[in-house]
């Protein structure tokens, strides 16, 4: 095999992938559009993480981590980026709204890669320093758990949707392990020759992995682990992503292999002879960021035309490797307004005002009205009131960067309401992505009855 075709993972005797069966880690709704996406791409030699804006194609930050990181992963909501320091032994965190680290796990031996579960409450990582997949709580950043098995060295992590399954890859022990994430049990192996890179199709029914010394892509059915097929890429496979029905291969001879059912139905030029690395599709599917690991840049491919779109430029010096592409934080901001109106009977309609500050879409949102005892005949359209717990709670979004949705709630001053203080609040109580901000997270409007016929807000 010539040197070009010995690639990345060349780079390891014995490797092991891991695979958390059917990720999907950030799909958001189908209204999010390519602003809602940020591209992380780990670069090996800088120890450091590039932020892509997948709407400009643009470095927006360049964020140092622990020497020589490798994985990359994003939680579902956008809210954390873990990186796998492999030189440091650690795990490095990262607040994409802070564009900084915000703590360090220490994970003993050599973590190589990573996947979050997709309730992104667990992270796994690979290690081929102790040949065990590591367990991280993504609430208190700590290991768990670490599971034992066989000859891990290159490890690659996928989930499913559910996340009741994670695969891993031992290349040295020519075995793909289906491990229970429920219970941190081995529930079955599959034989195959010596893979490394894994992924798993969007419906986890089917599951790839990359065999770089005979330069194949083997598939299996998940649910049983019985082959389906195997593909010979003689640019020598690297790693592998899922996307619009079709399997997207990164080569060691600079190419990217386009795959529909095992078929080589395209194959796209990248960077002539020179070794590519990680592969990621954005979650509407359109665009593949490839990091260009034996030269620079990160190259986008359009998933319309099987074409090169732009390359993002890196420093000279760099070496982009992994690439994880996940959701931009959408920052709601809330402004309550009165509006008392009436004669007799003083009717009062409230109107929550709901601004997406950016800097992505938010696909959906809740906020509660919660109101004083005083108030009655509550009606606020589209939403969900509780005339006992005087709340009514409205669902909103999407909602596009710098565009505003209002929900409005009307009440009625009871007849023998006398009070200087009615307040009326409205609050977000969930939103997805996540928001970085909480200080603009709630608004109160204050109103004064004198009778219910003189009535101020």
């Amino acid at each position: 095999m010539s040197g070009a075709g010995k690639g990345i993972r060349r780079l390891v005797v014995a490797g092991t992938a891991v695979v958390l069966a059917g990720l999907g880690l950030a799909a958001p709704a189908s209204a999010a559009t390519a602003s809602g996406y940020n591209a992380y791409v780990t670069d090996s030699r800088q120890n450091q993480v590039y932020v892509i804006d997948t709407a400009t194609n643009a470095i927006t930050a360049t964020i140092p981590v622990g020497m020589s990181p490798r994985g990359v992963a994003v939680t579902p909501d956008g809210s954390r980026v873990y990186v796998t320091d492999h030189g440091s032994q650690q795990v490095s965190v990262i607040d994409p709204a802070a564009s900084a680290v915000i703590a360090t796990i220490s994970v003993p031996g050599a973590p190589n890669f990573v996947a979050v579960s997709p309730d992104g409450r667990k992270a796994y990582v690979s290690n081929d320093g102790t040949n065990q997949l590591d367990v991280i709580d993504t609430a208190s950043n700590t290991v768990t758990n670490t599971i034992q098995l066989g000859s891990v060295a290159a490890g690659v992590t996928v989930l499913t949707p559910d996340g009741k399954f994670v695969f891993v890859a031992a290349t040295g022990a020519n075995t793909v392990y289906k491990i229970d994430t429920g219970t941190g049990s081995v529930v079955s192996a599959i034989t195959t020759p010596r893979p490394s890179a894994l992924a798993i199709s969007p419906d986890s029914a089917e599951l790839a992995a990359v065999d770089i010394f005979d330069n194949t892509v083997t598939r299996f059915a998940t649910a049983t682990g019985a082959q389906t097929g195997v593909t010979s890429l003689p640019g020598s496979p690297q790693e592998l992503a899922y996307t619009n029905g079709a399997l997207y291969v990164t080569n060691a001879d600079g190419t990217v292999s386009v795959l529909n059912n095992g078929a080589v139905t395209a194959t796209i030029p990248v960077q002539p002879s020179r070794v590519l690395g990680g592969i990621a599709a954005t979650p509407d599917g359109q665009s593949l960021y490839v990091g260009n690991y034996f030269g620079n840049g990160v190259t986008v491919l359009s998933t319309a035309s099987n074409t090169v779109s732009t390359t993002v430029p890196t420093p000279t010096d760099s070496q982009p490797y992994e690439v994880a592409i996940g959701n931009r934080s959408a920052d709601l901001a809330l402004k309550l307004t009165a509006n008392p109106s009436g004669l007799l009977v003083h009717e009062v309609t409230f109107n929550a005002t709901v601004t997406d500050k950016g800097p992505g879409p938010a696909t959906s949102a809740t906020v509660k009205f919660s109101y004083a005892n005083g108030f009655v005949s509550p009606s606020a359209p589209g939403c969900t009131v509780d005339a006992n717990a005087r709340t009514a709670t409205c669902a909103v979004g999407p909602i596009a960067n710098g565009a505003s949705v209002t929900r409005s709630l009307k009440l009625t001053v009871g007849l023998l309401t006398i009070s200087s203080s009615l307040p009326v609040t409205v609050t977000r109580t969930a939103s997805a992505p996540t928001d970085p901000n909480a200080a603009n997270d709630s608004s109160t409007v204050t109103c004064s009855a004198l009778t219910s016929i003189l009535v101020s807000c």
